[in-house]
């Protein structure tokens, strides 16, 4: 057996929404937090931690010898403590962006319970149940909600399809967020489920813990924060960089958002973004090059623009009235600002699940590497997120983790071992090896 010691370094940590202490007022008082290994989190982070856990290294899963259940809890306990899922400290806003509470992420909210149907379904009655269920898969989703809300006998044949109700119970936060940023119609069923049954990012081989509504691709943190191409605009900014009328625009793939409350900003209520690739190569096909969009952008009258821009605008104010016709809008009218063009990158994603093909019914969540937090750039970038599988082949590749920092071997004997707090000063080394680990 071990010493009291060791038994204090693997102290378990165990997972509880009671508040320990009060919170200091700077946390968001709309969110539950508690006092958890040394820091306060959410209850939304500890419910992703719940649904991460190695379901193989669960010292409850069978009975089995007291010393192999003694190793197998310490492994997990150590496994446990290398996650991170709680609001960084700096930063960006994907770090805040939590998920759902448990009790609304488990299930749909409204009751299923419509009754039994009382008319038929029209032309559809025709046709054998068996011919409407292999047509929902490759029915797009905005299709298949106005179908079910014809009448209770097309609701009952929809709720029931299988593959609605793997979506209804195991993602059903990513069906709120493409039914309330009005993308259904840009995918099925059968494409939405295969992005769900993928793990990757679409970009690089990392875990992709969200998906972007625009073009519907599965991506990961830094892939998402990298560059031009998931950065939405509206469509007064894509009509004035690409000179772009407003029939154009309205072809293109676009969102309906709310921006939120950032502060100072106060809040911007409904709008429309528009995917800035698809605006671009709208340009090209309606100017025939970068360059002829550029010249024709200058040589246009600037009050034909600010026309745009006041036709977008009266058309939101005549949408928010329709929303929210309740709450004021105390937002200034908005001006191009890097920092305000940067926020609408995540007013285009939803936090997405891997539905597991093997362990039917089991959702896997991305978490990060508690190691890694401090560190911004390289291939141990602190957002990027692991599975249980790649998270072993990240520990087998950057080392294993001692006191949150990760260790070589006998990388303490020979001296080796660096501060954690001295590696930006070396950043410009090479990543062969990471340099920050201990």
């Amino acid at each position: 057996m071990t010493s009291e010691a060791e038994d204090e370094e693997y102290q378990d940590y165990p997972l509880s929404n009671e508040f320990e202490r009060e919170p200091p007022k700077k946390l968001n008082p709309n969110i539950h937090w508690h006092y958890q290994r040394g820091q306060w989190q959410n209850v939304n982070a500890n419910y992703l931690l719940e649904l991460a856990k190695i379901k193989d290294l669960d010292p409850e899963k069978d009975k089995e010898p007291a010393l192999t259940k003694y190793i197998r809890t310490r492994k997990y306990d150590e496994l446990m403590s290398m996650m991170y899922f709680g609001p960084r400290v700096w930063g960006s806003p994907v770090r805040n962006m939590g998920c759902l509470h448990p009790e609304e992420n488990s299930k749909p909210r409204l009751g299923v319970d419509v009754g039994p149907p009382k008319s038929s379904s029209g032309l559809l009655e025709k046709l054998p149940n068996e011919i409407i269920a292999n047509i929902i898969p490759f029915t797009d989703i905005a299709s298949v909600d106005a179908l079910k809300s014809m009448n209770r006998r097309l609701f009952h044949t929809v709720w029931n399809h299988k593959l609605i109700r793997i979506l209804n119970n195991q993602a059903y936060a990513v069906l709120r967020g493409i039914r309330a940023t009005k993308t259904g119609q840009y995918v099925s069923v059968q494409d939405l489920l295969a992005l769900l049954y993928s793990w990757k990012c679409q970009k690089c081989d990392a875990f992709g813990c969200y998906l972007y509504l625009m073009t519907f691709e599965r991506l990961c943190n830094v892939c998402l924060e990298d560059g031009k191409q998931y950065l939405p605009l509206r469509e007064s900014e894509a009509a004035k960089e690409f000179g772009l009328s407003l029939d154009v625009l309205r072809t293109l793939p676009r969102l309906q958002v709310r921006q939120g409350y950032y502060g100072g900003w106060g809040y911007e209520l409904y709008t429309w973004i528009v995917d800035r690739y698809a605006a671009r190569d709208a340009g090209r096909q309606l100017h025939g090059s970068d360059k002829n969009i550029k010249e024709f952008v200058q040589q246009t009258d600037p009050a034909v623009w600010k026309e745009v821009s006041k036709t977008v605008r009266r058309r939101d104010r005549l949408l928010r009235g329709k929303l929210a016709p309740r709450r004021p809008d105390a937002a200034p009218e908005y001006r191009p600002s890097g920092a305000r063009n940067t926020r609408l990158r995540y007013t285009g994603i939803v936090r997405a699940p891997w539905l597991h093909p093997e362990r039917l019914g089991e959702t896997i969540w991305g978490f990060r590497c508690i190691a890694c937090a401090d560190h911004p750039v390289g291939p141990f970038h602190c957002d990027i997120e692991y599975t249980m599988e790649t998270f072993m082949d990240h520990l087998r590749e950057a080392g294993p983790i001692y006191r949150g920092i990760h260790h070589w071997e006998d990388c303490c004997d020979t001296g080796e071992c660096f501060s954690r707090m001295k590696a930006p000063e070396r950043l410009e080394g090479s990543y062969e090896r990471p340099y920050w680990n201990c």
